[in-house]
């Protein structure tokens, strides 16, 4: 894909409507080292969701420290290295 595709995609989807975004969205198996590469300078990585979407771990690479806490965050952290973080708000996560 040319980098002008991309750019003529992200302008479309930037001028839709929220209301006319009716499809459903899967991540799974996202890798710590995608979530380092995506995450802040503390190594912790917010995915928004919404009801539609699904989640997916792999138990033998992420494990649950904590349920939704005061904010609605699920918090994982990797079981290769445990200062990287994946937070997902209030959204049923499936474990693989």
């Amino acid at each position: 894909m040319k980098t002008d595709d991309i750019k003529n995609i992200l302008e479309n989807a930037s001028n839709l409507n929220n209301s006319e975004i009716k499809t459903s969205h899967i991540l799974s198996n996202i890798s710590y080292e995608e979530v380092l590469a995506l995450s802040d300078e503390n190594n912790t990585l917010k995915i928004f969701t919404s009801s539609n979407d699904t989640f997916s771990l792999d138990q033998t690479s992420w494990k649950q420290v904590s349920p939704n806490d005061d904010e609605g965050y699920s918090t994982f952290v990797s079981t290769s290295d445990e200062t990287i973080k994946l937070l997902i708000d209030e959204t049923i996560v499936d474990s693989i």
